[in-house]
C-alpha cells in the first residue's frame, strides 16, 4: 500500500485533519463573507456569532445535538488545529530549512505573538468594560457587543475579535515552542 503524502501514521492523521480544518475555516470564511453581505451585519464576525435577530447562533442548536457551540469557536478550533497539524505533518521538511530562515521566523512568531497578546487583552478590556455598562442597565447580551475603536465605520464583534486574536496568539507562541525544538534537535549534542 502507497504511503499517503507522509512518512508515517501520525504525519498521515496530521494531514486529514490540516485538511479537514482547512475545509472548515474555508467554509466559514465563506459563510461569513456571504452571508455578511446579504444580511447586512454592521461588525465585522458577527455573524459567526449571533442571528439578524440578536439572539446567539449555536451550532448545531442545543435542542438537537449535547455538544454545541457558536461557529466563531468551530471557527477558533479549526484555526488552531490547522496549525499545529501544519507545522507537525510539515516538520521534517521545516527542520532542513536554512538556520537563517528558522531565525527570521522565530522574530515573526514573537512580534506576532506580542501584538495578538495585546490585541485579545485590548478586546477583553473593552468587553467587559460594556458588559458592566449593559448590567448597569439590565440587561446583559455580551453577543452584540462590538469595538467601534479606531473606525466606527467597520467595528468588530467583540466574541470574534477575542477569539481571533486568541487564536493567533495560541499560534504564534505554539510556533515559538515549535521553532525552538526545531533548534534543540538540530544542535548536536555536545560530549559527555
Amino acid at each position: 500500500m502507497t504511503k499517503l503524502l507522509g512518512d508515517t501514521r501520525s504525519e498521515r492523521i496530521y494531514r486529514v485533519l490540516m485538511f479537514a480544518s482547512a475545509a472548515v475555516v474555508i467554509f466559514l470564511a465563506l459563510y461569513a463573507v456571504f452571508g455578511t453581505l446579504y444580511f447586512g451585519y454592521e461588525a465585522v464576525g458577527e455573524i459567526l456569532v449571533a442571528l439578524p435577530t440578536g439572539d446567539p447562533f449555536e451550532f448545531p442548536g442545543p435542542e438537537y445535538f449535547p455538544i454545541y457551540a457558536k461557529p466563531v469557536t468551530w471557527l477558533y478550533i479549526a484555526i488552531i488545529t490547522f496549525w499545529f497539524t501544519f507545522l507537525e505533518s510539515y516538520r521534517g521538511r521545516l527542520s532542513r530549512l536554512p538556520l537563517g530562515a528558522i531565525n527570521v521566523g522565530k522574530l515573526l512568531a514573537f512580534v506576532v505573538a506580542a501584538i495578538a497578546g495585546y490585541e485579545v487583552y485590548f478586546n477583553f478590556t473593552i468587553w467587559g468594560s460594556l458588559m458592566t455598562f449593559q448590567a448597569i442597565r439590565g440587561t446583559i447580551n455580551p453577543d452584540v457587543l462590538a469595538n467601534i475603536f479606531p473606525n466606527p465605520q467597520t467595528p468588530w464583534n467583540l466574541v470574534f475579535a477575542t477569539k481571533f486574536f486568541s487564536s493567533i496568539f495560541v499560534m504564534s507562541l505554539y510556533s515559538l515552542y515549535f521553532i525552538m525544538r526545531l533548534e534543540r534537535e538540530r544542535k548536536p549534542l555536545p560530549p559527555a
